[in-house]
């Protein structure tokens, strides 16, 4: 049956069969939650006149899937479910949990039998459950789907997905079209200490965090939230495990609010009487732990509250997705963050979902808080037009775009660092072979270099292997970014962008934000500052280059 799709749907699709026609068989697109993911590979499916198998790794998402792809077919098509007892294997489009295609079911299908194997969720391609599927399958084309096209243990999507992100929107835009609520967020500043709370796959162990943040005080807070800015909302809580979810929901029932837990152990006909209830309104705070994050669509939730923190962006944005979606009356979701205190963790917030230099103030709509800080642009104008007088602007808005866009550094916080040194510790076979041996006590240039990397002087690694490695790890991190950067001063100052790179990033502190004195240089030189990061080593670049300008660029320079 057709479906008008959205501007960017079509858009996506065309990517996607753009791809195969350049003979790049993985494609990978990643849109928001709420923006019709499920859509857009049913459609996809829909235009394959080959067999079809959609992965997924939950419930929930096979029937979702399996009906969504049935309404847009052709009647001379089936569609069948391989999940649990129901074994549906000879239809020609088959959607199954990961779980249920076990070795005997999936070797009734002889490689090469799907055209296509669609990834529900992609960003749990790279374990070994789906990496034997389609290694066994062989599929003339894969395709994945995801919110979240990112992993907290740092495994490669890029593994599976060679052929890389085609078509991406990203929250923001979702938000500013107005395809998906927008988002308030509070956050509550609670004293409960996170510093001692170990971690483990890039995010907090779950026993030691519950331990933590389950205390009477910072549950009543997290009522507190919700009565002061959501009340009467349907709202859904991420808690830290079971016995946290508990006392949560016992908290909310002690202030009058009508409330339930919801845990992945529960019989499925518990949890579906729940939900029910929640979608009834008669319950109107669902608690829940880890159960919610994928394959769960309520577009009348009003609120998500965060009463667990995390150090994932994966699990951070799957929550809030929760929200986003929508129903009639809503134009914004309301984000309760919990802030607990903590120097030791980089916890994730709003900021790094929207791509924001910092958190928006408490209620701000993130529509306003990206808008605020894309006036950038004509600062920045002026700021080269003082530089190339004789510049046409009008011919090259989008590299002046795409040079503010790159203006924080990728998100390599010396936290993550100092986790993945932590895991090595704790399990050596994982750290490279260089890493040990004699502890020779790191240089004073390299503590210099970490500290301006961030790094506070009680974290620094002790020894000079370590700082090595973290050193590397941070120079590694910049390579993209630096050459993006590169790129973009180079086509607005039509110059050769190897060079540029070249002489704008070679040390370590080339990397590091510019410094007052530095800053001082620009301003003696009638230069206004960018008002966003810029960093040592372009200001370098900038002062070298503006001192031997007299209109054309000397070649000792670029």
């Amino acid at each position: 049956m057709a479906l008008t799709l959205r501007p960017y749907q079509s858009t996506a699709i065309h990517a996607v069969h753009s791809a195969w026609q350049a003979h790049h068989c993985h494609p990978l697109i990643s849109l928001p939650t709420g923006c019709g993911k499920t859509v857009v590979f049913s459609q996809i499916i829909a235009d394959s006149p080959g067999r079809s198998l959609v992965l997924a790794h939950r419930d929930e998402l096979v029937a979702q899937a399996a009906a969504k792809i049935a309404h847009m077919i052709p009647r001379e098509r089936t569609v069948g479910r391989v999940i649990g007892a129901l074994d549906e294997w000879e239809a020609s489009i088959v959607v199954g949990s990961v779980q249920s295609l076990h070795t005997t079911r999936l070797h009734r299908w002889a490689p090469g039998t799907f055209d296509l194997i669609v990834i529900d969720e992609a960003h749990h391609a790279t374990s070994p459950s789906y990496r034997h599927i389609i290694d066994y399958l062989q599929p003339a084309h894969l395709l994945g789907v995801t919110a979240t096209p990112f992993r907290t243990d740092r495994a490669a999507l890029a593994d599976v997905f060679d052929s890389g992100i085609v078509f991406q929107l990203s929250i923001q835009d979702a938000i500013r079209d107005g395809w998906i609520a927008d988002i308030q967020t509070y956050r509550l500043r609670t004293d409960t200490d996170l510093d001692p709370v170990p971690t483990t796959g890039g995010d907090f162990v779950a026993t030691a965090l519950e331990q933590a943040i389950d205390t009477p005080e910072r549950n009543a807070r997290v009522v507190e939230g919700y009565t002061t800015f959501a009340n009467g909302t349907l709202a859904i809580v991420f808690a830290a495990g079971v016995d946290h979810a508990q006392h949560l929901v016992d908290a909310f029932h002690g202030a009058g609010i009508s409330s339930a837990i919801i845990t992945g152990d529960m019989p499925k006909g518990a949890r579906k009487d729940v939900l029910d209830a929640f979608h009834a309104g008669t319950i109107r705070v669902l608690v829940n732990v880890g159960v919610l994050t994928e394959g769960y669509d309520e577009p009348a939730v009003g609120a998500v509250i965060l009463a667990r923190p995390t150090k994932s962006l994966g699990f951070f944005t799957q929550a809030v997705g929760r929200g986003l979606r929508l129903y009639p009356g809503k134009t914004a979701m309301v984000l309760i963050d919990l802030a607990d205190v903590t120097t030791r963790h980089r916890l994730i917030t709003v900021r790094h979902l929207l791509g924001l230099t910092d958190d928006p103030p408490d209620g701000t709509p993130a529509s306003v808080a990206t808008r605020r800080e894309a006036k950038a642009m004509p600062l920045a104008q002026g700021f080269f037009a003082r530089m190339i007088p004789q510049w046409s602007w009008e011919a090259v808005p989008d590299l002046l775009e795409e040079w503010i866009d790159t203006a924080p550094l990728p998100d390599l916080d010396w936290r993550d660092l100092a986790d993945a040194l932590e895991d090595m510790h704790t399990h050596p076979e994982l750290a490279p072979a260089d890493l040990w041996g004699e502890s020779i006590p790191l240089s004073d240039a390299q503590r210099e270099v970490l500290y301006r990397y961030g790094w506070p002087a009680d974290h620094v690694p002790q020894t000079r292997q370590e700082a090595t490695w973290v050193i590397d790890q941070h120079l590694r991190s910049y390579q993209q970014w630096a050459a993006i950067r590169a790129r973009a001063w180079a086509s607005l100052l039509q110059a050769d962008p190897s060079a540029v790179e070249q002489t704008m990033f070679r040390k370590p502190w080339d990397f590091t934000l510019a410094d007052e004195h530095r800053l001082k240089q620009l301003a003696r030189l009638k230069l206004p500052i960018p008002p966003i990061p810029l960093y040592s080593g372009e200001v370098g670049w900038v002062l070298q280059y503006v001192r031997h300008q007299q209109g054309l660029l000397p070649t000792d320079v670029l």
